[in-house]
């Protein structure tokens, strides 16, 4: 197991499974796995992206994004479902559609993409069935599918100010056209180059299950990624979730919260990107 293209010792890992706690570093791989899930795929690895997008099933509510995501020069990656993995972008491409069709060592292999979301700052989605894992030659499902977003790690902060932020949600049910929603109030407050965000959002599931998802983090690197649980496989809280800081469109920025929900009827896995932005 990798964590920012070094080995991760077993020392490392209990410092990053405690209830709040930043792990950041110098630069890292296509793809690395901080922790496996109910359905394997542990291995990371390179794999070449594509331009081209899977035609969805019939089944499978694509979504739309608003514009096509920029790439710039720290472009990131984070996946959960088969496991949660995070990157550098690497080789993967942007489908026409606004999909990303492979990521890692992952690709979409049957059922689709669905759920997506976007800007020029950020690209979401599910992939629905099964998954190829091109690190061994392997097909691999998952109930949950896999859910992930693409965005830009940012060199430093940007300027002072308070930002409020809108949360965009993707998971496989969404995909399926029966997706949860999240609501509530999240704010960025950005003071001498260091950003904090705070947050009193509710998660809903269709059946109305509702889950509380607060926190106050403040981002000591602003590279770094702050853990929620979510480095084991058992679970921690009714909630796990990581939080990573990206580039906004303009003058704002992103947080990217992918998120484990350990509910009664099994775990259930998505994504969440938090878009902040200044009062206008």
């Amino acid at each position: 197991m990798k964590l920012e293209a070094k080995v991760m010792r077993l020392g490392a890992v209990a410092l990053c499974a405690m209830a709040l706690v930043a792990c950041g570093g110098g630069d890292d791989g296509p793809g690395t796995t901080i922790t496996s899930g109910p359905s394997g795929g542990t291995s990371s690895g390179t794999s070449s992206g594509t331009s081209g997008g899977t035609q969805p099933a019939s089944s499978v509510v694509v979504g739309a994004v608003e514009a096509s995501f920029v790439e710039g020069s720290d472009a990131r990656f984070a996946a959960v479902g088969l496991d949660t993995r995070v990157g550098a972008l690497g080789g993967a491409k942007q489908a026409a559609n606004g999909t990303f069709p492979a990521l890692s060592t992952y690709s979409t292999s049957s059922g689709g993409v669905g759920g997506i979301a976007g800007n020029a700052s950020f690209a979401m989605g599910n992939w629905v069935g099964k998954v190829q894992d091109s690190d061994g030659n392997r097909e691999v499902s998952t109930p949950n599918g896999v859910s992930y977003a693409v965005f830009n790690r940012p060199a430093q902060a940007k300027a002072d100010g308070t930002l409020t932020c809108t949360p965009h949600i993707t998971s496989p049910r969404t995909a399926r056209g029966k997706g949860e929603t999240m609501a509530g109030t999240s704010t960025m407050t950005i003071a001498d180059g260091v950003i904090s965000v705070s947050a009193n959002l509710v998660l809903t599931q269709v059946d109305g299950n509702a889950t509380p998802v607060t926190f106050n983090h403040t981002f000591t690197m602003i590279g770094g990624t702050t853990f929620v649980g979510m480095m084991t496989s058992t679970p921690t809280r009714p909630i796990e979730y990581t939080l990573s800081i990206g580039d906004g469109v303009g003058d704002g920025h992103i947080v990217v919260m992918p998120w484990r929900l350990n509910a009664a009827a099994g775990v259930q896995h998505g994504m969440t990107v938090l878009e902040c932005k200044r009062p206008t």
